[in-house]
């Protein structure tokens, strides 16, 4: 009976390790695939924050070059509408000078002659044209 205890007791422990074993080898199995699982994880994250990291530089690209952009087409803009406010000045110049003197029956050939349109008329005109004073006289 002092045989049958020792083997009983020889049999337990020799379970109890055998089960310790068998549970330490499938947490070491659980523990390499989660730790490939983190690798991969690890290896996704880091895609993810340089994928992050370009489109955020190309974010900030895309916004730089939008606002020179615009910054260049407000400086168009401005250039535009000065040309415009220099036609409009020249072109009613230009119709002011054609129009000469608002007196009827007297033509714009003869208002250089005429004493109110001195002003307007330069001295080297007056030398250079006698003959338009000549015709009115």
């Amino acid at each position: 009976m002092k045989k049958l205890k020792i083997t009983l007791i020889i049999a337990t422990i020799a379970i109890g390790l055998a089960i310790t074993l068998i549970l330490h080898l499938n947490s070491q199995a659980k523990m390499r695939e989660n730790d490939g699982v983190f690798r991969r994880q690890d290896k996704q994250l880091t895609e993810l924050i340089a994928e992050g990291e370009q489109l955020s530089n190309r974010i900030a690209e895309a916004k730089s070059s939008t606002n020179s952009q615009w910054n260049e087409l407000a400086k168009l803009r401005s250039r535009a509408e000065m040309l415009q406010k220099q036609t409009n000045e020249l072109a009613a110049q230009l119709k002011s000078n054609r129009q000469g003197p608002s007196m009827p029956g007297i033509s714009a050939s003869h208002s250089a002659c005429m004493p109110w349109t001195i002003k307007t008329v330069s001295p080297q005109a007056w030398i250079r044209s006698p003959s338009i004073c000549a015709t009115i006289r």
